[in-house]
């Protein structure tokens, strides 16, 4: 067979047998998808072996790929092909024998945006809650929400917890229009993060979780890279699931058989809703003026955020889990001799120490001081009093 003959084959082929079925998981006509063997064996003899990979990490692979196009076929032969909703894959995909990899931080992205980063000192970093921001109570929060992510251990095994530590959920109120200021917060945030989801539940019906279908989970909006932020528009509705997505940072992934399991969700999540039902770790109050604030520190936010999040873990040291710990038992014990006092709950703790190392980490810190948790007890209050 000579040349012009393969090509006309090698086109027939393409027009004929797609490596992917057009439509199916959404996926591009154009894209193929790659069988990728990781040889995590070899990786575990070596000193400095990296951690296995986690559901949406995205790698640098180097390897060697082996396909052959002229066996690809569907597998039409399959007697449950005629109950599947969309024909499945080809039998035979490329494969890409990985022989080493690299797990890429999301977080570095907002580097390649951001000019002059090594001249933003941690007393810049901590200016930036003292500046335009500390204004505006919603800025603040928004900007503390974005900045959290997943504290996690130095270790190879990842427990899954009932929360994952470190991560915030922000509910924005308001009494102007929400498809407003869920538009509005979307270009800020697409012009300060790395990566960005926006999903209006409020527009349309729409179910999200992700639920097992014909033996395969399909792909759904929720499948973000860890670290990423989203915001959801949920107006005055609340959906089944979201609630452990807002509370937890759970991501419950629905079975064959009605088996649920959840999976972690690291991403800084910002809720637009007046629904009393919507609960997250952090609510606040938003108007025009507290755009507009965002809006004007926009390129000052994109700068922070990126020198920030190069925080690792934020400790809590021991004076500060003590003034905590006694601030806590005194403002209770406030409540109790006066019924107009709010009383301190579990949930409020917790959320005092999310502020506390969002308030560290903020000003580029890996160690929390008592300043920061004074700040993060005075923000959640001035947030609570503007609420009620």
């Amino acid at each position: 067979m000579n040349d012009s003959d393969a090509s006309k084959r090698a086109k027939s082929l393409k027009q004929s047998v797609k490596w992917w079925p057009a439509g199916c998981n959404g996926s591009d006509d154009s894209s193929s998808p790659v069988l990728a063997k990781f040889y995590y064996d070899e990786y575990m003899k070596a000193d400095n072996r990296p951690t296995t990979l986690r559901l949406n990490d995205i790698v640098e692979t180097i390897g060697v790929l082996s396909m052959n196009p002229w066996e690809a076929e569907f597998c039409t032969a399959d007697s449950d092909f005629v109950f599947d909703s969309s024909p499945p894959p080809p039998s035979q995909l490329p494969r890409l024998h990985v022989l080493a990899y690299r797990t890429i931080d999301l977080d570095t992205l907002a580097h390649e945006r951001v000019l002059n980063l090594t001249e933003m000192t941690p007393e810049m970093m901590g200016g930036t809650l003292d500046g335009g921001l500390k204004r505006s109570l919603a800025a603040q929060a928004i900007f503390l929400t974005i900045l959290s992510k997943a504290e996690r251990k130095d270790n190879l095994i990842h427990r899954l917890s009932t929360s994952a530590v470190g991560c915030a959920s922000l509910k924005v109120s308001t009494t102007v229009d929400s498809k407003e200021v869920f538009q509005r917060l979307k270009n800020i945030l697409h012009q300060s993060c790395p990566v960005v989801a926006a999903l209006d539940l409020a527009s349309k019906e729409l179910h999200p979780f992700p639920a097992k279908l014909n033996g395969i989970i399909p792909a759904t909006s929720w499948q973000l890279p860890s670290g990423s932020t989203l915001l959801i528009h949920a107006g005055d509705s609340m959906q089944d699931g979201l609630e452990e997505l807002l509370t937890s940072h759970q991501i419950v992934y629905t079975f064959e058989g009605g088996v649920q399991i959840p999976f972690e969700a690291d991403y800084s999540i910002i809720v637009i809703s007046n629904n009393k039902t919507v609960k997250c770790s952090l609510q606040v109050y938003c108007d025009e003026e507290d755009l507009s604030r965002l809006e004007e520190e926009e390129s000052r936010l994109r700068q922070a955020l990126s020198a920030c999040r190069t925080v690792g873990n934020v400790k809590l040291s021991p004076e500060v889990l003590e003034r905590a710990q006694d601030d806590f038992l005194s403002q209770r014990s406030s409540a109790r001799s006066n019924p107009k006092a709010r009383m301190p709950h579990e949930d409020d703790f917790h959320r005092w120490l999310c502020l506390t190392r969002l308030q560290a980490r903020s000003r580029r810190s890996e160690v929390a001081t008592t300043e920061d948790w004074e700040q993060a007890v005075a923000l959640d209050d001035a947030i609570w009093n503007s609420l009620n």
